[in-house]
């Protein structure tokens, strides 16, 4: 499986010593910090890979244009967590971005805390172990790709009255 970490500070370019950590752990290809072209062309790499953790840090006055994956891989995004921000937060950033999980990252606590959190708001891993964190990140994506979605089938006889909850 191929895998990618795109991190680091772009447009103001600076590496982050924590995801080249995270892609060591992951035996990942990493771009980790510089241009905004740059971090252009990490977006259009991101079809190459099966497992993407996509945490690039760039100003808001920039244009926020997400990756895409192919179908059948997995992309973990991440959100910032400071006050104010709650775990919902973080898990609208999956749907936002077309994603499968994101990492929640707590940088008030030194080491650096994590959460990796699927769609579901399923918590697999809380750490600050960049070992556990990859670790965590393989266990989420073997059980995605083994996953089997099934559609829900409406049953004819159940009204929507009957659904409500009192």
């Amino acid at each position: 499986m191929k895998r990618l970490v795109v991190s680091g500070n772009f447009g103001e370019p600076k590496s982050s010593s924590v995801s080249k950590k995270l892609a060591r752990h992951l035996y990942a290809d990493i771009y980790n910090g510089g241009t905004i072209e740059l971090l252009e062309s990490a977006k259009r790499a991101v079809k190459e890979y099966d497992i993407t953790v996509w945490m690039p840090n760039i100003s808001n006055e920039e244009v926020k244009d997400y990756p895409r994956k192919k179908v059948g891989s997995i992309l973990v995004c991440s959100k910032l967590m400071h006050e104010g921000v709650g775990v919902g937060d973080a898990v609208a950033r999956i749907f936002k971005m077309g994603a499968n999980a994101v990492i929640a990252v707590y940088t008030d606590e030194k080491p650096f805390k994590f959460k990796l959190i699927d769609a579901l708001g399923n918590l697999w891993v809380e750490t600050s172990d960049m070992k556990e964190l990859s670790n965590a990140i393989e266990d989420l994506a073997k059980w995605t790709k083994e996953s089997i979605r099934v559609n829900t089938i409406k049953n004819p006889d159940v009204t929507t009255e009957q659904l409500k909850i009192s």
